[in-house]
């Protein structure tokens, strides 16, 4: 007779049963699981930075039909809502686009302060120790050489002859065509090159606002509106010329914006409100969904990290940076929160005038000025800063500005920046003039403190600026 056969199974204690299971589960999970799929990276950077561009001149912004060839970037693209420069001047903010470190950190504070040389790299640095060939054409003297941009750069095409009628600094440019002539001709030089950067800048719609016909009659009454729009379609020739784009990674955004009155500032670098803080910021490239928004505040600080994850570059080693990474949520996943703060700072009221310099935090849609007169802004339901709520929001108030006492943004290097309680505030403020002559760096002006000078956004005072 055949002895009784018995299922092993049946008699297995129950702990190893457990133990079976679990182990068959990952095993067949192991076999069946697809690898993720991996995650789509640009070839090459376009970069375009488009000087003195309002954010509420951008159609996708605003409603507004002046840039129907940049809404068409953003629809195929993304676009950061919310984005601001950390400094309403050209030379620092593209120092902190460029370097992804802030205005205070850098000690690039104004037109005349040559951008420093960090220990850390620059964008095209270290495209460039990762094979990228690299070139820039900016069309304004401001952003020359001798600021310090042109690191990394192979050519670094900053020609910029004196155009008719132009008699101070910030109007020394080049015109659009010639800039665009000069990088479609380098363009086809590197046909077949592996990895391409290129960094174009243009100044129009900077100040004076002469635009060209037909954009003369049609905004007779809005030159800035004109040089907008002329801008744009610009924009739209350069990209015809670039080729590659499924492989490109292209970025438009400006440095800062302009006052046209509002605020009773004529140009920009004085005050800090919307009119010359809120900046574009579209994204289009590979991995980017169409139509994407990140609805939470972001900063031109941000773009460094962000393009060289785009690109699948590896930052150098003790890379430091103050920018997030918004890769992730221009791929559609997780972003920055809502209440990400932002900070920026006008220096030149105090460097060139004596007068009070001005600092802001923001954090979601509240918006604090440290100045003589402090305000206090819900950019909700005051898009236009009209009313002040520093009174009515105390503790809302005290609460920014002890943030804003603190290293502006979480993530960076931690260093204090401090102007020192033994220094008398007159002798100090010399000390920083007379740096300003010798164009040496500005660093020790703490971004949570302001001095005690004449607040800059009086009438008398504002209407002078540009």
């Amino acid at each position: 007779m055949y002895a009784e056969r018995r299922d092993p199974e049946l008699t297995m204690p129950p702990i190893q049963k457990a133990l079976l299971a679990g182990l068959l589960t990952v095993l067949f999970g192991a076999c069946s699981a697809a690898p993720p799929p991996p995650v789509a990276t640009a070839r090459h950077l376009v970069l375009v930075t488009i000087d003195t561009l309002r954010a509420d001149r951008v159609g996708v912004y605003s409603g507004i039909d002046l840039t129907p060839r940049v809404d068409g970037i953003a629809r195929a693209g993304a676009m950061a809502q919310h984005a601001m420069s950390h400094v309403p001047v050209t030379r620092s903010a593209h120092a902190t686009l460029l370097s992804g470190r802030l205005p205070w950190e850098l000690g690039v504070r104004d037109n005349l302060a040559p951008a420093e040389q960090p220990s850390s790299p620059l964008l095209a640095e270290i495209l460039k120790g990762a094979g990228f060939r690299t070139e820039a054409f900016v069309s304004s003297i401001v952003l020359d050489r001798r600021g310090g941009f042109s690191r990394g750069f192979d050519q670094y095409d900053d020609n910029s002859p004196k155009t008719a009628g132009a008699d101070l600094l910030e109007t020394l440019q080049k015109p659009g065509p010639e800039t665009l002539r000069a990088a479609t001709a380098w363009l086809e030089s590197q046909r077949g090159a592996e990895r391409l950067c290129l960094w174009l800048h243009l100044y129009e719609p900077h100040d004076p606002f002469e635009p060209p016909e037909p954009y003369a009659s049609r905004y007779k009454d809005r030159p800035y509106d004109g040089e907008v729009a002329y801008v744009d379609a610009l924009v739209d020739d350069a990209l015809e010329r670039l080729g590659h784009k499924e492989q490109t990674l292209l970025a438009v955004t400006s440095d800062h914006g302009e006052g046209l009155g509002d605020h009773e500032e004529t140009l920009h670098g004085f005050v800090v409100y919307q009119t010359t803080l809120a900046v574009p910021l579209i994204l289009r490239g590979p991995g980017i969904g169409s139509g994407g928004k990140i609805a939470a505040n972001v900063g031109l600080v941000d773009f460094l990290p962000t393009a060289l994850d785009l690109l699948g570059v590896a930052a150098p080693q003790d890379f430091q940076h103050s920018g997030a990474n918004l890769a992730a949520a221009l791929r559609g996943g997780p972003g920055p929160t809502a209440d990400s703060p932002q900070y920026a700072e006008s220096l030149v009221p105090l460097l060139h005038f004596g007068w009070s310099d001005l600092r802001v935090l923001q954090r979601g849609s509240w918006k604090y000025v440290l100045a003589p007169r402090p305000e206090l802004y819900d950019l909700a339901s005051d898009p236009h800063e009209q009313r002040n709520l520093v009174d009515d929001q105390k503790e809302r108030a005290a609460a920014l500005r002890g943030t804003l006492a603190r290293p502006a943004r979480a993530g960076t290097s931690g260093r204090t920046v401090g102007r020192g309680a033994d220094r008398p505030r007159r002798s100090a403020r010399t000390a920083w003039r007379a740096r300003l002559r010798e164009r040496q760096p500005v660093h020790d002006l703490d971004p949570g403190r302001r001095s005690e000078g004449q607040d800059p956004r009086l009438p008398s005072i504002v209407g002078r600026n540009g």
